[in-house]
């Protein structure tokens, strides 16, 4: 999703800067559209929230190059950004390695857990998957990945 503060395009006044608001339809190719029709009409800064991080680095790159700050939100975009705002994945993992060892009780010792990935673009996943680990190690075996 693309989405610089609110929808319509505004002119706040000086120190202000434009704003508008593109679909948030999930697709890649789409906010690959987006990003220059929204530079084109003026956006002087992108919020993102890439689908996939990979896919958006050109168009990243792009806006850093007409002068468009970019700050990915959530997932960290390829490229030259401006700043990131997420959440802390480390204790995000840390919290669901936990939460598993709780829910599995006494049957983490002998059984084994199916691990499921997030998305292979998704660079928050990496943080997650080590944070998560970190916690079973030992404590639980993973059996199929």
């Amino acid at each position: 999703m693309v989405w610089p503060l609110r929808t319509g395009r505004r002119d706040r006044g000086p120190g202000h800067p434009r704003s508008g608001q593109a679909g948030d339809r999930p697709s890649a190719p789409v906010q690959q559209q987006q990003m220059p029709a929204m530079m084109a009409r003026g956006i002087e800064v992108v919020i993102l929230d890439p689908v996939n991080s990979r896919a958006l680095g050109p168009s990243v790159k792009a806006a850093h190059a007409a002068g468009v700050p970019v700050v990915a939100y959530d997932r960290l975009a390829e490229g030259p950004i401006s700043g990131y705002v997420s959440f802390d994945n480390e204790q995000i993992g840390r919290i669901q390695g936990e939460a598993l060892l709780e829910a599995v009780g006494d049957k983490a010792d002998d059984g084994q857990l199916v691990w499921l990935s997030g998305f292979a673009d998704n660079l928050n996943w990496a943080a997650r998957s080590k944070a998560a680990r970190a916690v079973l190690d030992g404590k639980a075996q993973i059996g199929k990945e």
